[in-house]
């Protein structure tokens, strides 16, 4: 008897963690939302229940049914830029989420150049970083980092903060690069700016690629997740997995890159591994060729036994013609001869945000 009460109860546990929506790290209050646009809101519930999501913005209802494994997305449409607004998730349970802004959103990702931080590395400060925290409160700049992740499976969720207004504390932490750019365009566009931060230093291109889109390199092996191979960081696909597909499907504007030094051994491929990279992305994420802004890595003399740095610049270079709709910024005149990670990031951010004024939102004479 004694058994079966305690059976029960564990079942009732079991329902009771799908007795309301559970939504993805990146779907929280505070978010951003792409404005002007049909952008995907996703989650999960008990099978065959029917989730409901209500937008206070248009209260409009949209709903979908749980699949086998509890999955449910709905496709919403997104005013002009403006909020804050509210969302409502409803499976027999509501919750809502609050203080949702529409604006522009971005994804900055990348090695350690985009990871460094506004506080710096140790040793290894970012110019002007005391004056860019002091001036960093923003409620319209929202902030979202994922933690650092491999998986030899392709996640649905991730482990991030949760999306912070710009202040000293969020900023801090926060890619030098990535938060000057959005900070470039919400002072510009007058909109609030999103910005999803996705890095880790010391990788290389091939881990950010999921497993389709290295079919094209036959001699890079991709690993399954029951092989009991240690993983690493640097790994096929293991970064893609963990750190960019729980992603997949966010409505966003573009994605800007900083990334290039780990591959110097393979300079002759990287520019197709690239296009690759940023081809399959876009097809996953079903929004066209969303604009895609790279940084060529910076001068420095390297003393490890990867190689120089310049055939991987001039294969920087090759990838522009590979990728529609990408803009490359050059950052020859920005480096430093004694650190790999140069201080002087606005002059990064600014150059990556000309391309976006002048791209992706039409201003005409910021392309330079």
């Amino acid at each position: 008897m004694k058994i079966r009460v305690l059976l029960f109860f564990l079942l009732l546990g079991s329902v009771g963690v799908r007795a309301e929506v559970e939504l993805p790290s990146v779907i929280s209050d505070s978010m951003v939302l792409q404005q002007k646009s049909e952008v995907a809101l996703w989650g999960w519930a008990k099978k065959g229940v029917k989730v409901t999501v209500v937008t206070s913005w248009n209260n409009r209802s949209y709903s979908a049914v749980a699949g086998l494994n509890g999955g449910w997305r709905v496709m919403v449409g997104t005013p002009a830029a403006g909020g804050p607004y509210s969302v409502a998730f409803d499976d027999g349970k509501k919750k809502v989420l609050h203080d949702v802004l529409i604006g522009e959103v971005w994804i900055c990702s990348g090695q350690s150049n985009m990871e460094m931080p506004v506080k710096g590395f140790g040793n290894q400060p970012v110019l002007h970083s005391a004056e860019l925290l002091m001036d960093s409160r923003n409620p319209q700049i929202r902030l979202f980092r994922l933690e650092r992740a491999m998986t030899r499976k392709p996640e649905v969720n991730c482990k991030a903060t949760s999306w912070e207004e710009a202040g000293p504390m969020s900023v801090r932490d926060f890619s030098a690069v990535g938060y000057q750019y959005a900070k470039i365009l919400q002072e510009r566009l007058k909109v609030p700016v999103g910005m999803i931060m996705s890095t880790w230093g010391g990788t290389v291109v091939e881990a950010w690629m999921d497993r389709h889109s290295l079919e094209a390199f036959p001699d890079i092996r991709v690993l399954t997740d029951g092989d009991t191979t240690k993983i690493n960081k640097n790994e096929p696909a293991v970064l893609f997995n963990a750190m960019v597909n729980p992603l997949v499907g966010y409505g966003i504007k573009g994605v800007i890159w900083y990334q290039g030094e780990q591959n110097r051994p393979n300079p002759q491929v990287y520019d197709r591994l690239l296009a690759g990279m940023v081809k399959e992305w876009r097809d996953l994420w079903k929004r066209g060729d969303w604009p895609f802004y790279y940084v060529q890595i910076a001068p420095f003399i390297y003393n490890d036994k990867l190689g120089p740095a310049a055939p991987l610049r001039e294969a920087q270079q090759r990838a522009l013609a590979l990728i529609p709709r990408s803009g490359m910024v050059v950052s020859m005149d920005a480096g430093e001869e004694r650190t790999i990670h140069p201080a002087n990031k606005t002059v990064i951010s600014q150059r990556l945000a000309a391309w976006a004024l002048a791209d992706a939102y039409g201003w005409e004479g910021c392309r330079i």
